[in-house]
């Protein structure tokens, strides 16, 4: 998450202070990874589908058997492309894969 050029809100004794945050670990005490949780704490809500986050990894998963499940799971890769715009992130799409479990594919 890049923090540069933004200004942060904090109170110090009864005054309202804007400050321009500064390349450090920590942010108003807090550090990066714990802002990059709150950050996409939302990213679950966009999706119909079992979404599985941690750290800075994605998981989103759903057993296939018909084609409603098909357009329902690819419903869901869309809602998070339109998340991740809205955010000014991006989902790095050579560690993408699929994983498939079972003796079949249906075709789609």
């Amino acid at each position: 998450m890049n923090l540069k050029d933004r200004k942060v809100k904090k109170q110090v004794q009864a005054k309202l202070v804007y400050e321009q945050v500064r390349r450090s670990r920590k942010v108003c005490g807090m550090s990066k990874s714990v802002l990059f949780v709150i950050y996409i704490n939302d990213m679950p809500e966009v999706v119909s589908n079992m979404i599985q986050l941690f750290a800075d990894d994605t998981k989103i998963f759903s057993q296939i058997s018909s084609q409603e499940d098909h357009a329902l799971l690819q419903e869901d890769l869309q809602h998070l492309e339109a998340w991740a715009s809205k955010w000014q992130l991006r989902f790095n799409s050579t560690k993408c894969k699929v994983m498939h479990l079972g003796h079949s594919n249906l075709i789609v």
